[in-house]
């Protein structure tokens, strides 16, 4: 049967038109399977011979068996609806919805059928990339490492993916529905609001903040906040946030270690520095003032060489907490160095500096218990203020520490407040270090004896080796102003084995001119005292010059005792098996207990001659001085008195029952030929 047009089919021409112009593809079939017409739709998409084409299942991909043929169902009288794939010879491929139904005539039953078909490969298309992307987006959503989630604009949370399970430690199911505000720290709310406003306005935000989780005492979270956007209007807020801990303890970490000292966790001198540069410019800007501090702890490095760097910074520890414990919130206390503290006060006068520095040389007074021993520490404290003692961080600094320099010279223990002439003072120190170390080269050192009396056979018993300099420009200079200069700066310890050098080869030549046997007193500082050379060296001399050892009696001073006990008794024990003699120098001005006097090796207790100067006229000198006879006498410990001038002093000294004097009462500190002379009186 021939195939015809739409027109020949429909006979009333307005429904013709319609088939014919239709965008769906519509076909007719007689009882036999033929195609008795199709219109311009179906010629199209080459409908008008199935059998050439590949009509496949959409969901299976399986070509469609013959008999199973839109075509053939109908024939059946069943009706058709599916989608399928158009695979034609030629040309594109096509995803048509094919619906059939029967044709029924009414008297002679079935005559045939009706398809209608059309292409939905754009629309099945498109959905299959909706799908695609909504599967992308989910996996994207549920899969991402950061936690992915969304809020209506009341800050709720909507939806949140899996990773917010293991941030917060909350079911997803326990987190939807919460306030954004809820887990987020209360010093990062206000913030974290006002990021939600803007993002809420149409800005996307990117912020920090830290949050509570249920195992985390405190996570830190970097907050992304983008507005979703609806039909043109602002719906919700959509949230990127990942968990920044690691990275911020890390930066923590850094900070620490760039501006934390690691022993104390006090701040170190950088972020010191860094502050009060930042407190002088707001002084400035404000017209107000600071106050630096400069503190240095006395014979701390004494303590440390003794006892060992371990334990010796377990007591700078210590000592940071006490400072510590003294000042205020808005304070900054800095280590700048192994015994060296500073502090900044913003705002602070001089008044406040000296209240502030009285309260820390009080606080420092108690001993310090360590490994069950105990350890007096005190401190030389200076002080600047802004802006009358410097304009930069650099002066204040500066002029602090030659301010504490003074408190050291002046007895240590000290607070002074900066004032300008110290500076000169500090630059003298400096030429007079560099002089000084020239001096011992330049022979311009030399030694004076100052002789021992004993009052009851009117002899003369020892004497004591004094050092002298003799500067070429300025003349003698005091003891009391070079040697705790090269106490400080460790030249004490070079210079101290040139004079006991000196001093023990001096009194060899006297032995070989007849000098009955006399004691040969040499002063040992604490640093020297402290050195591990010490031993040796003293071995070394007597071996070298020939002394008897016993002639020799070393005098160190009563501040030993702040050291370990056990170091002080090791060191002079160490020092007696090499048979010289020990005393204890300027005895009654130290911190100690007595209880050492027992317990070290000691031959002979020098009484300080503060005491013998008052101990006529004060009767609280008379009284400290009998005791210290006393003392020495039950612990049969020899006793001299320093500082004798007169013959009253001398007298109730004898009554007291010390016969062993020094001072100027007998004789002044003579020169080498001077004592030879007091010595071999014959030769004058």
């Amino acid at each position: 049967m021939e195939t015809m047009r739409p027109n020949t089919v429909f006979n009333d021409y307005f429904i013709s038109s319609i088939v014919e112009n239709m965008q769906e593809a519509v076909l007719l079939y007689d009882t036999n399977g033929s195609l008795l017409f199709f219109n311009r739709a179906a010629e199209k998409l080459g409908l008008t011979n199935l059998l050439e084409n590949r009509l496949c299942y959409l969901e299976e991909q399986a070509l469609v068996p013959e008999e199973q043929w839109p075509a053939r169902l109908l024939l059946n009288g069943e009706q058709v609806h599916g989608a399928y794939w158009l695979k034609p010879k030629k040309g594109p491929v096509h995803i048509l919805q094919i619906d059939g139904f029967p044709i029924y005539k009414e008297d002679s039953g079935l005559a045939g059928g009706l398809v209608v078909s059309h292409d939905i490969t754009e629309r099945k298309w498109a959905e299959q990339r909706l799908e695609m992307s909504e599967q992308r987006y989910k996996s994207l959503f549920e899969y991402h490492p950061d936690i992915v989630c969304w809020f209506d604009l009341k800050g709720n949370l909507i939806k949140a993916n899996a990773a917010i399970e293991g941030v917060s430690g909350l079911t997803r199911k326990e987190m939807e529905g919460k306030q954004l505000l809820e887990t987020v720290e209360p010093s990062f709310r206000r913030r974290t609001v006002l990021h939600f406003f803007r993002a809420a306005r149409g800005k996307p935000q990117h912020f920090e903040v830290q949050a509570r989780g249920r195992r985390e005492p405190l996570i830190d979270l970097q907050v992304t906040l983008i507005p979703m956007v609806t039909s043109g209007r602002i719906t919700g807020i959509y949230a990127i946030v990942q968990d920044i801990s690691q990275r911020k303890a890390a930066e923590r970490l850094v900070h620490t270690l760039a501006y934390q000292d690691p022993l104390t966790g006090l701040a170190n001198r950088q972020f010191f520095n860094e502050q009060l540069r930042f407190c002088i410019e707001e002084a400035e800007k404000t017209d107000s003032s600071a106050v630096v501090l400069f503190i240095d702890l006395d014979r701390f490095k004494w303590i440390n060489d003794t006892l060992g760097h371990s334990a010796g910074d377990r007591l700078v520890t210590l000592i940071a907490q006490r400072i510590k414990s003294c000042i205020g919130e808005q304070d900054i206390l800095a280590r700048i160095g192994g015994d060296e503290f500073t502090l900044l006060m913003p705002g602070a006068r001089r008044m406040q500096a000296e209240r502030m520095a009285a309260v820390i040389i009080d606080a420092l007074s108690a001993p310090f218990s360590l490994d069950g021993n105990e350890y007096y520490i005190t401190a030389s404290i200076g002080a600047s203020v802004y802006p009358n003692d410097g304009l930069t961080a650099e002066a204040l600094m500066k002029n602090a520490d030659a301010a504490m320099y003074r408190a050291k010279e002046q007895g240590k223990n000290a607070f002074r407040l900066y004032r300008s002439e110290m500076n000169i003072r500090m630059h003298r120190k400096l030429i007079m270090d560099k002089e000084l170390r020239r001096a011992l080269e330049a022979e311009e050192l030399t030694l004076q004896y100052q002789p021992q009396w004993d009052l009851q056979e009117g002899r003369i018993v020892g004497m004591e080796a004094l050092l002298r300099w003799k500067h070429p420009v300025s003349g003698y200079i005091s003891p009391a102003e070079f040697i705790p200069l090269a106490e400080e700066t460790g030249f004490i310890v070079p210079m101290g084995e040139w004079v006991l050098e000196t001093a023990c080869s001096q009194y060899r030549e006297w032995q070989k001119a007849g000098m009955p046997p006399i004691r040969l007193a040499v002063n040992l500082s604490v640093r020297q005292f402290q050195d591990g050379n010490l031993l040796r060296m003293v071995d070394r001399v007597l071996q070298r010059t020939g002394i008897h050892p016993g002639h020799l009696e070393l005098e160190v001073t009563e501040s030993i005792a702040a050291i370990h006990v056990d170091f002080i008794k090791g060191r002079l024990n160490e020092l007696k098996a090499l048979g010289v003699q020990i005393a204890i120098d300027d005895f009654g001005t130290g911190y100690s207990s007595l209880s050492y006097l027992k317990r070290f090796p000691i031959d002979r207790l020098k009484i300080d001659q503060s005491f013998i100067r008052e101990m006529i006229s004060d009767e609280a000198d008379y009284s400290i001085v009998k005791a210290i006879i006393a003392m020495a006498r039950s612990l049969r410990l020899e006793v001299i008195a320093e500082g004798v001038e007169e013959q009253s002093q001398a007298n109730r000294l004898r009554e007291l029952g010390c016969m062993e004097i020094q001072g100027y009462f007998f004789s002044r500190p003579l020169s080498i030929e001077d004592m030879g002379r007091l010595l071999f009186p014959t030769d004058l």
